[in-house]
């Protein structure tokens, strides 16, 4: 409780101010040391409250960056894993490529007196193939039969005073002899017309070189000579094209269904597979199998090509044994 004063005069004033102090003096004798000493604490702890409350602040004020910076660096771990969990996802990809394996059912096809064409199928299977790209159906599976490479000679005809005879003449190496090829789709829907050229998919895309004799190449090329073996080849059914030959059976396992004609040309025969992903060549493999002639039809065959003289002794001497019986029959009638 505060109270008004007022100022005392020269003699008051002394008594004034002795009165005072002896209140002061009572006021210190009578106060215990312990309250001196827990007031003391009290007052310091009062006066240290406020800087203490004010430095409490300032470090919350200096927290919020650091926890501010403590969220980011949260942030950038969980940022950078994600970054390497997809740096090992294209590792392993990279690692464990698709790749495609096949196998044939037939190692050898034999050709009788009596073989009129057959069918062979290829089965084969996608490995570390992609679900989803399966899902949406983003594989394309060509597989082509190639026979033995041989060479060709093709002659324009022209009509010279009513007879036909042979005029301009072309010729060509490494043509296959037999071309069959299967897919799961046109093969303008399966890759570019480049890439489809640099793998000869196709029989518009085989490449023919043409050579003239000694195997010079011919300075101007004459494509309609190409345009016309190919026609002749397609017309005797010796290439061919099924964009429906190829057939998914699960997954990741296929099959392709070839047809043979019964003019199919003896020797080995090379299956090749191709995979292709977004017009993309992945993966290819590689087999064979045999195609030969069996019983007479082998010797007879066999005897022709590799002893040539003696196949056509034989001839002459049939030839006229046949001559001879044959005037022996009729002239007795």
């Amino acid at each position: 409780m505060f109270t008004e004063t007022r100022p005392c005069g020269p003699i008051k004033q002394h008594f004034c101010s002795s009165g005072v102090a002896a209140v002061f003096a009572v006021m210190m004798i009578c106060a215990s040391p312990s309250q001196l000493v827990a007031q003391t604490p009290a007052a310091n702890d009062t006066d240290n409250s406020t800087p203490a409350i004010v430095q409490s602040e300032d470090n919350t004020e200096d927290n919020e960056p650091v926890a501010k910076q403590a969220e980011e660096n949260d942030e950038a771990p969980s940022e950078q894993t994600d970054l390497e969990e997809e740096e090992e996802a294209a590792a392993v990809e990279e690692e464990n490529p698709e790749e495609i394996f096949i196998g044939i059912s037939v190692d050898t096809v034999p050709i009788s007196s009596d073989f009129s064409g057959r069918s062979i199928a290829v089965f084969g299977t996608v490995d570390n193939a992609d679900p989803f790209a399966r899902l949406l159906n983003s594989y394309a599976i060509v597989v082509v039969v190639r026979g033995p490479n041989q060479e060709v000679v093709v002659r324009r005809k022209e009509r010279i005073l009513g007879i036909w005879v042979n005029r301009k003449a072309r010729a060509y190496g490494d043509v296959p002899s037999f071309y069959a090829l299967a897919s799961n789709r046109e093969l303008a829907d399966i890759a570019s017309k480049q890439v489809l050229r640099d793998v000869q998919l196709g029989i518009d895309n085989l490449t023919l070189s043409n050579y003239a004799g000694g195997g010079s190449p011919f300075v101007i090329p004459e494509p309609e000579f190409a345009e016309s073996l190919l026609r002749i080849r397609e017309n005797d059914g010796l290439y061919s094209e099924n964009p429906e030959g190829v057939d998914f059976l699960g997954s990741n396992l296929f099959r392709a269904t070839l047809e043979l004609p019964s003019s199919v040309p003896i020797g080995r025969h090379t299956v090749t597979a191709y995979l292709f992903r977004d017009g993309e060549l992945l993966s290819s493999r590689q087999d064979s199998f045999q195609v030969r002639k069996v019983g007479f039809e082998d010797a007879l065959y066999n005897l022709a090509h590799q002893h040539g003289f003696w196949y056509g002794v034989i001839a002459v001497i049939i030839a006229l044994i046949t001559g001879w019986l044959a005037s022996v029959v009729f002239g007795r009638r």
